[in-house]
């Protein structure tokens, strides 16, 4: 994971970048539920603020909380995977500005990682997959065909996951998304 923090260039969040990367090194490692969404609320107030655009350096913070997927603990894993969904939604204000597709960019290479949390993860962190993969479907039908297909497959465990992606799929749907 160091190499991946390495890689970025944390000075867009100015004084707050060694405490992004602080913030995501503990969601990592924490195994405190309460803990945890403190240090998603954290983040998300820095770089998805509620009443704002998404700020510089966000694509830096997917990338790495993709990454931290591998290893999060169950806890850190459904607030990353939540962060994930905060950061794909987001919005920019700058228009025509590549933030939100470099950001989307980051959260699309993770797909592998979200079929094998949806697989074999949490429940918590598989309902947190149905939303993760119902916006990544959106992103293009390259990736619309691979989150349809976990979709489909998450529905099988039960009959709360069952229920919760036929909605999503059904939201697809009646957004002009081909999901057949």
């Amino acid at each position: 994971m160091k190499w991946e923090f390495d890689r970025h260039d944390w000075s867009a969040f100015g004084e707050r970048g060694p405490q992004m990367r602080g913030w995501l090194a503990e969601l990592i490692e924490t195994e405190d539920a309460g803990r945890a969404e403190r240090l998603y609320s954290e983040i998300e107030d820095v770089v998805v603020p509620v009443n704002g655009p998404m700020v510089p350096g966000a694509d830096a913070v997917a990338a790495c909380a993709v990454q931290a997927l591998m290893t999060a603990r169950s806890n850190g894993q459904v607030e990353i995977l939540q962060l994930l969904f905060q950061l794909a939604a987001g919005s920019v204000s700058e228009p025509g500005g590549d933030l939100a597709a470099a950001v989307r960019r980051e959260v699309e290479l993770g797909l592998p990682i979200f079929a094998e949390i949806a697989e074999g993860g949490s429940p918590n962190s598989r309902r947190q997959c149905i939303d993760l993969l119902s916006l990544v479907a959106r992103f293009n039908p390259e990736s619309r065909r691979r989150a349809t297909f976990l979709l489909s497959r998450i529905a099988t465990f039960g009959e709360a996951e069952s229920e919760s992606v036929a909605v999503e799929l059904r939201d697809l749907s009646d957004d002009g998304f081909d999901v057949a």
